[in-house]
């Protein structure tokens, strides 16, 4: 059984199963046919299918240029950047807004999350996302560009065509990401009056990885929560407390730490701008999932799906609201309510027309004037807490009027209000002028070794816990691995 028989069987497979492994190919032909076939016949039987599908891959990069085109024309308003090099014409980098994003972007948050992430077809590459959270708590994707690494040039280039985006809106944008090569240059040069959040969930790791595994798993842990306590501190001497503590039991290790990153933008307290509540840059890790399969197909191919993606998913978020009756996105409705049935024991007691003390175990000041609570919940998160939620019922007050509009559900609507339109390939015509111009494929090199099909994991990073089938017992092994006693 050749490959080339491989691959015409398994064409219409990997249109379902773009991911499906060799080994599942091997197994797969097994069953319904009852043929043993060789790995390689497998792995190079599904390469062969995919370059039947897709087409070559440095074919895929003379399309950009058409693309581009059509997107500009078909939709707009939106963004889209393309840059060769001047002498080889090779693929550069690209960037890509679309018109419903950036109109829909203004009904969300003022905070972008930033983040990259690996492109995995033949000539790699690297794909950068801006991404905001709209009324319901979803990811909403702003703008991304596919570059060739994640170095402070892309990151710049990147920021600096995100600004044009961002110029016609007037707001200051938060920005929270990692502590990544070249992205805290960038932000800082390109939105020098932006303020910009660490993501706590990198920043744990990097604690983590300064102590020793020998030290123990109950001290690392101790002092990741003790970190992040000092992150999570609403006021100031809730901070001065857990970070005493902290310094006591961390160290040099953690004071060597606490040096390179100033409190300003990694605790809660001392953060001078706006980001609801956000503590990491997950919104990112959600888009790079949702465009999972696509990270592994040519560049026009994963360009022309994550569009049809794009307009499908604004398409069914506008169908969705029309069934909505509440004033308030579901998500945020529920939250509400929520704090109602929390505070209902509470007692009240007014201190002039806007002031209010609400016990609950502790007592709480309220000024519903200035939007404050002294828990700091509200400042923190700009979504009235509990407490403040039960001053204002038994102020007679209506709670819907001390919410910001995002999380209406009338703002989720115009979210995706502006549709994002199809464009038709049947006829792909180069704009005028640019008719000869080819752009090749980027100037690459194989990496040594077996190409690898699952990240590093970071230390401290959970792993998940399988069960042998052979003794029973939960664990990091299987029964291949299993030298138990039964």
């Amino acid at each position: 059984m050749g490959s080339k028989i491989v691959s015409s069987v398994v064409a219409d497979l990997l249109r379902t199963k773009p991911l499906i492994k060799p080994a599942d190919i091997i197994t797969d032909f097994k069953q319904n046919y009852g043929l043993d076939i060789s790995y390689y016949n497998a792995w190079y039987g599904k390469e062969l299918a995919k370059k039947e599908i897709h087409g070559d891959e440095a074919l895929a990069y003379t399309q950009l240029v058409w693309y581009i085109d059509a997107l500009l024309k078909t939709n707009l308003g939106s963004h889209g950047y393309l840059e060769c090099d001047v002498k080889s014409s090779c693929f550069e980098r690209i960037f890509i807004s679309y018109h419903a994003s950036i109109e829909g972007f203004k009904f969300c948050r003022p905070f972008l999350c930033l983040d990259g992430t690996f492109v995995k077809n033949k000539y790699k590459g690297h794909l950068l996302a801006a991404t905001g959270k709209n009324g319901n708590q979803g990811f909403f994707p702003l703008a991304f560009a596919i570059v060739d690494s994640e170095n402070e040039a892309n990151w710049t280039w990147f920021l600096e065509n995100l600004s044009e985006v961002l110029t016609d809106q007037g707001r200051n944008i938060t920005f929270i990401f990692d502590r990544c090569k070249g992205l805290i240059e960038a932000v800082s040069n390109v939105f020098p009056e932006s303020n910009h959040f660490f993501c706590l969930h990198h920043l744990k790791h990097n604690v983590l990885a300064r102590y020793p595994s020998s030290m123990g798993k109950l001290y690392q842990d101790w002092i990741v929560w003790c970190f992040s306590s000092c992150a999570y501190a609403p006021t100031e001497g809730a901070f001065e407390h857990h970070v005493k503590k902290l310094k006591k039991d961390g160290g040099d290790t953690i004071l060597e730490f606490l040096d390179t990153i100033p409190k300003e933008n990694w605790s809660n307290v001392f953060f001078p701008g706006k980001k609801y509540g956000e503590m990491c840059s997950n919104l990112v890790e959600c888009f790079n999932s949702w465009i999972l399969v696509e990270r592994e197909l040519p560049i026009y191919q994963l360009l022309d799906r994550l569009w049809t993606k794009m307009m499908v998913k604004y398409a069914a978020r506008r169908r969705a609201v029309e069934k909505w009756t509440t004033y308030l996105c579901p998500k945020v409705e529920k939250q509400l309510q929520k704090s109602i049935e929390t505070g209902r024991h509470w007692d009240v007691n007014r201190s002039s027309d806007n002031l209010f003390e609400v016990q609950a175990g502790y007592s709480f000041a309220i000024d519903l004037h200035q939007h404050t609570c002294s828990c700091c919940q509200w400042q923190i998160k700009g979504f009235p807490c509990d407490h403040a939620i039960t001053a204002i019922l038994a102020d007679h007050g209506d709670p819907y009027e001390y919410i910001e509009p995002y999380f209406t559900t009338d703002y989720y609507r115009s979210c995706y209000g502006i549709p994002i339109a199809p464009v038709p390939d049947i006829e792909k015509e180069a704009p005028e002028g640019l008719e000869d111009f080819r752009v090749k494929p980027p100037l690459t090199r194989k990496p040594p070794g077996r190409p690898r099909t699952k990240r590093i994991k970071s230390r401290g990073e959970e792993k998940k816990c399988y069960k042998c089938s052979r003794c029973g017992q939960g664990g990091q092994h299987n029964w291949r691995t299993c030298n138990a006693q039964i």
